[in-house]
């Protein structure tokens, strides 16, 4: 479990002397926000942690106040608006500046020269924006495409990049602004001429990721409130969007997901435009919050630095496509027939190969190759009928198995998501070093296509890419359309690869026949990455919302510890789906971990398995496997299931898997106790009742033996000719019309009767007591 730094614990530790002592653990475990929803002194909490009653707006510049740099004409603008406001005197304008590169991967080229250039500038003579504004009117943000700027152009442009660093009249503002000042400096290191920006370095910089970690030495109690709020999990990794959600509590945030998209190809989408003006648009609105926090009376002064840059020369860019060695060049297409004599060899050139598994593998119309020219005309930016798909190489395990993951472009890979995945370490899991891509994968870096070129490799495929398989209608316009085909390179820079659905033939089926070929080694279809959560608030927020829709506790999911199998019995028994990690039915045989746990719903046990548990009752049907816990515990974080552990057990479960861990309060434990206090984090301690069905969040049952929630219903003359009931419980009820329950897993019969009435009666008495009053 990530520990809360001092600061904050220094800050709840005065705060949450009126929380219960629930919020308080919730508070110590990291989840603030679940903390709020109990605390019966929500003033008490920090603003910025409490649950918000809407969603963060995501930042956006409105796209007229943006204009790209991309020729002599554009570019001389660009000069003459920095000539302006550095001839300017004091301080009338205010600039920001950022930028984006081709993601560097760790262990090959890390140096790619950036690709756009985002400045922001403000004329403070007019007046700046607040935390609330989109973008105040005074803003302008400039885009320098530094991939299509050419010859005198980019020399006019980098010209007046240089004065704006390096001009003592314009406060420049950054965030992390070494890596950018490192980054820029590239794009002078070639120069014939001597820069004064590589020589005296960017001057007047307030990186105001300094300051924000420097808040705490304010006086201000504001700062620490949003020191606290910070190294909670509201803002966890200390990145750009979080700390404007903080700081502008929680009024703002930014949409990420194109921060590591390939910034080098051309063209940009219009996301990738309206992400990168956002990007340095929204230092402004950072600024005007913290100065409205921390120097209210405008006493204090954010610390102005200068950056010298730290000159490394780039590496050469390889667009994605880029030219093989020795293969074809762009032109027209030859057909490779049959008796080539190259077949599918390492010889052949990327190209070679797609074209001939398109021709002998892929169904008829599935796949197409188009030249590079008409994929402006596929793009996201003008219809949502196509998107771009990426192949990431990786090696993976001890034996440095090379693999390929397939997903969409405007997708991030999560490797320690992945790692568990693969049921391997975080460390076995890594980006092939560029050196080595084109060796295991058949094409250059940034130019893998999402077909196999090796033999043996397999590939990963995101479930993603298969939402397109689903039948289009008429309305495929809507924005939340699926793509209806997926678009990726060929290894060769004149050609795409087109992949889509047929009459016949979903795009799926067409990557499995793909990666089936002789040529590859399989496609595994990967699980939802968005029931992944990497801390215990956004666990808890998912399944207290899980639990409030249709169907209330039967939505909930859990993973316990096998000391708390009583706990999980209880859950279950009013419809919450709870695994024990390590439980199996117990059989004559071994028995090894399937799926998240000890059931399988629907599934039907083998008859050896089911005649071997009918010879046991109860709770004897069951028994903890130590060596299937481990990977109950791993598939219950993929699931998204809140992992439920006790106070002293199983420390590293945190470490090893990630995913939201609770751990139970150390002053509790008897089995009533913990079922009450697990009700309340989850959020469904109100039951329904005879005289109000609809109260609460609803219950259902599970078998409370082995979590299945497949029943059989059968009458007692049945149930006691298959030996399930006893001829005493036959004779009560032979003349009635109870029915009975049979487990459609463990084969568990069950009743209504007394015994279950007052069970019941038990469970909702512990639901409705709040958990500190029930007697440990």
């Amino acid at each position: 479990m990530k520990a809360i730094p001092i600061v904050a614990q220094t800050y709840l530790s005065t705060t949450c002397s009126g929380m219960s002592a629930l919020a308080r653990h919730l508070v110590d475990l990291g989840a603030p926000r679940a903390a709020s929803r109990l605390s019966s002194s929500d003033s008490l909490l920090p603003t910025s942690i409490h649950e918000p009653t809407k969603a963060a707006s995501v930042f956006a510049v409105d796209r007229s106040l943006v204009r790209t740099v991309f020729d002599k004409d554009s570019a001389s603008a660009f000069a003459a608006t920095i000539g302006d406001a550095a001839g300017r005197p004091g301080t009338d304008f205010c600039a920001s500046f950022d930028a984006e590169w081709r993601p560097d991967i760790r262990g090959g080229a890390k140096d790619h020269a950036p690709s756009l250039v985002q400045i922001g500038l403000r004329d403070n003579n007019t007046g700046g924006g607040d935390s609330a504004s989109v973008a105040p009117l005074s803003v302008s943000v400039w885009l320098l495409d530094l991939e299509l700027l050419k010859d005198e152009a980019r020399t006019i442009t980098l010209g007046a990049l240089e004065a704006l660093l390096t001009s003592e009249h314009i406060i420049k503002l950054g965030f992390g602004a070494q890596a950018d000042v490192d980054k820029l400096a590239t794009l002078y290191v070639n120069q014939s001429s001597t820069s004064a920006f590589l020589a005296s370095g960017a001057t007047r910089i307030v990186d105001l990721r300094d300051v924000c970690k420097d808040a705490s030495a304010s006086t201000n109690s504001e700062v620490a409130v949003a020191k606290a709020s910070r190294a909670t999990n509201v803002s966890a990794g200390g990145g750009l969007a979080s700390i404007l959600y903080v700081w502008t509590g929680g009024a703002r945030t930014l949409n990420k997901q194109w921060q590591c998209s390939d910034w080098a190809a051309r063209p940009l989408c219009q996301a990738q435009l309206d992400y990168a003006a956002a990007d340095a648009a929204c230092l402004f609105v950072l600024n005007d919050a913290l100065c409205e926090r921390i120097k209210p009376r405008g006493s204090m002064k954010f610390p102005e630095r200068s950056f010298l840059p730290k000159v490394r020369k780039p590496n050469a860019f390889v667009p994605p496509g880029a030219l093989l060695g020795s293969g074809r060049q762009c032109g027209a297409l030859d057909t490779i027939g049959s008796d080539s004599s190259s077949g599918l060899s390492s010889r052949s050139s990327a190209l070679d190969i797609v074209q001939e598994l398109v021709a002998q593998v892929a169904p008829p119309g599935s796949c197409r190759i188009v030249n590079a020219d008409e994929s402006p005309l596929l793009s996201l930016e003008s219809s949502p009928s196509s998107a771009e798909i990426n192949a990431i190489g990786l090696i993976v395990g001890s034996g440095n198995e090379p693999v390929v993951a397939l997903l969409p472009a405007d997708l991030r890979l999560d490797l320690r998501w992945l790692a568990l995945v693969l049921g391997v370490s975080r460390k076995q899991v890594r980006l092939a070093p560029m050196a080595e891509v084109e060796e295991y994968f058949g094409a250059k870096p940034g130019a893998v296509p999402p077909v196999p070129l090796r033999k043996g490799v397999r590939a990963l495929c995101h479930p993603a890419l298969l939402a397109c398989d689903e039948s289009q209608d008429d309305s495929t316009d809507d924005a939340g359309a699926s793509p209806a085909c997926w678009v990726g390179s060929t290894g060769n820079p004149g050609w795409r690869l087109v992949i889509g659905n047929t009459p016949t033939q979903t795009t799926g089926s067409t990557l499995q026949l793909l990666w089936q070929s002789g040529l590859g080694g399989g496609l595994q279809v990967l699980p939802d990455p968005s029931l992944y959560h990497a801390d215990l608030d956004a666990c808890l927020d998912f399944q207290r919302a899980r639990g409030l829709g249709e169907g209330g506790a039967m939505n909930v999911q859990v993973c316990l510890d096998g000391a708390l199998s009583a706990v999980a019995r209880k859950l279950r028994m009013i419809g919450v789906d709870a695994v024990v990690a390590g439980e199996v039915l117990r059989t004559s045989a071994s028995s090894t971990a399937t799926g998240s746990g000890n059931r399988d719903d629907g599934a039907e046990s083998t008859p050896r398995s089911r005649s071997y548990a009918r010879k046991t009752t109860g709770v004897g049907r069951v028994r903890v496997d130590g060596l299937s816990a481990e990977a109950h515990w791993r598939t219950a974080v993929l699931e998204g299931r809140l992992l439920v552990a006790t106070s002293h057990g199983n420390k590293a479960l945190q470490s090893q898997n990630g995913g939201g861990v609770y751990r139970m309060l150390s002053s509790v434990s008897n089995p009533g106790a913990q079922f009450s206090e697990l009700l309340e984090v989850l959020g469904l301690n109100s039951v329904p009742t005879e005289d109000n069905p609809q109260n609460g969040m609803g219950w259902g049952s599970r078998c409370g033996i082995c979590n299945s929630g497949a029943w059989e219903t059968l009458d007692a003359q049945a149930a006691f000719s298959e030996g399930m009931i006893s001829e005493q419980v036959w004779q009560m009820h032979a003349r009635s019309a109870t029915p009975f329950y049979r487990c459609g897993y463990c084969a568990q019969v069950f009743w209504p009767g007394e015994k279950y009435s007052d069970t019941m009666t038990e469970l909702r008495d512990l639901a409705l007591a709040p958990s500190n009053s029930v007697a440990p």
